[in-house]
């Protein structure tokens, strides 16, 4: 019993991991990010979108990529096995059926369209 109710506190670590990174790499450019929790207590990072495609998309990378490093530098523990499965899912993020994936798919080709 206790061993299930740690990992549902890693994994919805995972989430929070997850926005932290898009929450410091916004704040680092100079935006002014929020948490808010949506439906389902889920975390989500808000900020002013300036148009800057290079930026957001840094902004976006930020999350799924920094997920999967710490999932990387976790320990190989029993206990932290669903976590790091979990830290590794994120990269579904990268792929455009995810508000990421979209926002790092519309930055490179509006960056490779000329438009940074």
């Amino acid at each position: 019993m206790i061993t299930a109710i740690l990992e549902a506190m890693l994994l919805f670590a995972t989430f929070l991991i997850h926005e932290s990174f898009h929450y410091i790499v916004a704040r680092l450019f100079g935006y002014n990010p929020k948490f808010v929790f949506s439906s389902y207590f889920s975390p989500t990072i808000i900020y002013t979108n300036r148009g800057e495609d290079l930026k957001n998309l840094c902004i976006s990378l930020a999350g799924p990529l920094g997920t999967v490093i710490i999932g990387m530098l976790v320990p190989d523990i029993d206990l932290f096995n669903l976590f790091k499965i979990v830290c590794f899912l994120h990269l579904i993020c990268l792929t455009p059926i995810t508000a990421d994936g979209q926002v790092i798919l519309l930055s490179i080709l509006n960056i490779v369209r000329g438009k940074v």
